[in-house]
């Protein structure tokens, strides 16, 4: 089951920045989900934040912001980062035959590369490593590009996904 989802995170000014220079990926909305276009983050004065507020209606209208993005006296307009996860649920995932996965013994042990060979009379998850030996491991997830960067480490999913976002 794949996911797409949208995770609201306190408003940080070096996220925001990050977002604004590319580097990560995520908005930049008020707490009623309108967009904001961050244009100054020193502006002398009271509030150093500088931002263009898109009404839903295509205009930006100017606004000033404190540097915890909160609004100096309307709280609905305080400034949050709004970030898209990766996230798959693969807390039910059952390989199919044959299936290129990631499988590792337990917690503390690296992911490795293996193709899914079926499940045992007693229902173990048998998986064959390039060593060409059928193993059996409790702890797999599909091959793909969501999982690709676990391969050879200990993170767990949830994690590394979390380091993504």
């Amino acid at each position: 089951m794949r996911k797409n989802l949208t995770k609201i995170i306190p408003f940080d000014l070096k996220k925001a920045k990050r977002i604004m220079n590319g580097e990560m990926k995520g908005r930049i909305t008020d707490s009623q989900g309108r967009k904001i276009r961050i244009v100054a983050t020193d502006v002398v004065g009271g509030q150093p934040i500088l931002a263009l507020v898109d009404y839903f209606d295509g205009k930006e209208t100017p606004q000033l912001y404190n540097i915890d993005g909160t609004h100096p006296s309307d709280r609905g307009k305080d400034l949050r980062i709004v970030v898209r996860t990766r996230y798959k649920d693969y807390s039910d995932f059952t390989p199919s035959l044959f299936q290129s996965c990631l499988a590792r013994e337990g917690q503390s042990d690296i992911w490795k590369v293996c193709v899914f060979l079926g499940k045992t009379t007693y229902g173990s998850m048998m998986f064959l490593m390039s060593d060409n030996e059928e193993y059996e491991f409790p702890e797999f997830l599909p091959l793909s590009k969501d999982t690709y960067g676990l391969i050879d480490s200990t993170a767990s999913y949830k994690d590394y996904i979390n380091e993504l976002i």
